[in-house]
């Protein structure tokens, strides 16, 4: 077979300067390309808008409905409603704890975050039973609290006011800074929580601090004598507020980091007891005191973080005794009791944009919350008569 020849392959070569000239006239074509799609996608981008609506205002055509977006998962929203805490006494509450369409308390930024222990009152009675009961507290405790005023008006605490030493109302050698020292050395913050209007034996020796039948002077007692009448620390008396203002300031100057101010009621008068007393015991706005009362405290404390402690239930009901004059109150906060988180969303929303703190978590080794949650009624067991 025979093979045709090829021919043979001639090669030209480019002198330098015409393969610079190849170059850079390849390079100039590549780039007015790209500019040239540059252009168009912007004068693209820049009449599509008003061409589409143009068209869309003729309904030449119709807008395509938007896509729902998918819902929030489960986690994201747990996390996004996570309260800031653990729902004890913690300074400032989720807003996750409130019915949709609620307002969440407006917080104060000046709270710190707590978690707030109550010793006993016999921890007081002596040093050494201040240390073991502070040894006892939880280890996420950051907060112990000890009342220096107790319900029924005994002082908790060696105080340094002059006119109580004439009353019995002392039942504690340890001085308040003492007190102080020892929460502090455990790493603690200390809190101080003091019972207004709860006093019986202040206004018994000071009778001009208490409710006076009008027009004598004499003392008023909730009861007969024979009965065990006591006497009530009044609002109405600047005796009575002067004293609580000193108390208060008592507690901020010893170091008290925390101060709560409880027991903001009025005694139970019957109409008889209020034909007798001031006639300012039976006006609807006789909370008015109350809540002077608390503000001169609250100015008393200075600095120090002022807390007032509300019966959540009686805020729910809109029977609590300053409820119809909070917005004048100047605190910084409201400790809540509450039975549960309803309650507590609940009582939430009567206040309002008021801060409110939870106390929601039981006891814990012995420990007691700062604000106990009240123990709720055991269940009423059907007798054998009944059927089911």
């Amino acid at each position: 077979m025979k093979f045709k020849p090829k021919g043979r392959k001639i090669y030209r070569y480019q002198t330098r300067g015409e393969r610079i000239k190849a170059f850079f006239k390849s390079r100039r074509a590549v780039f007015a390309t790209a500019l040239g799609i540059v252009c168009l996608v912007f004068v693209g981008y820049s009449a599509g808008g008003p061409v589409l609506k143009f068209l869309e205002e003729r309904e030449i055509i119709t807008q395509k409905p938007p896509e729902s977006s998918k819902a929030e998962s489960p986690a994201s929203q747990t996390d996004a409603q996570a309260p800031s805490a653990s729902g004890e006494s913690t300074a400032a509450p989720a807003d996750s704890s409130l019915p949709e369409g609620t307002d969440a308390p407006a917080q104060n930024e000046n709270l710190p975050d707590m978690h707030i222990y109550q010793l006993e009152l016999s921890a007081l009675s002596s040093g050494k039973v201040l240390q073991e009961a502070l040894e006892d507290l939880p280890a996420d405790a950051t907060h112990a609290a000890v009342t220096l005023k107790s319900a029924g008006g005994s002082l908790h605490y060696a105080t340094e006011i002059e006119d109580v030493s004439r009353t019995s109302a002392v039942v504690s050698v340890l001085p308040a800074e003492t007190i102080c020292a020892a929460i502090e050395a455990k790493g603690l913050e200390p809190v101080a929580v003091i019972n207004a209007f709860e006093d019986h034996l202040y206004p018994k020796t000071f009778s001009a601090a208490g409710y006076q039948i009008a027009g004598s002077g004499e003392r008023w007692l909730d009861d007969s004598p024979e009965n065990g009448g006591k006497p009530w620390l009044s609002p109405f008396s600047a005796i009575a507020v002067d004293y609580l203002e000193t108390l208060t300031d008592e507690a901020a100057d010893a170091g008290f980091s925390v101060i709560v101010c409880e027991g903001l009621v009025f005694p139970d008068f019957s109409e008889e007891d209020l034909t007798m007393l001031d006639p300012r015991a039976g006006t609807p706005d006789r909370s008015t005191f109350l809540v002077n009362a608390v503000n001169a405290m609250h100015a008393a404390a200075d600095e120090t973080c002022f807390l007032v402690a509300l019966d959540g239930e009686e805020i729910i009901r809109g029977n609590a005794p300053i409820q119809s004059d909070l917005e004048r109150l100047t605190a910084d906060g409201i400790l809540l009791t509450v039975d549960s988180q309803n309650d507590l969303e609940d009582a939430a929303d009567a206040l309002g944009s008021m801060l409110c703190i939870p106390a929601l978590e039981e006891a814990g080794d012995g420990a007691q919350w700062f604000v106990r949650a009240k123990e709720a009624p055991a269940p009423t067991e059907p007798s054998s008569s009944q059927e089911p």
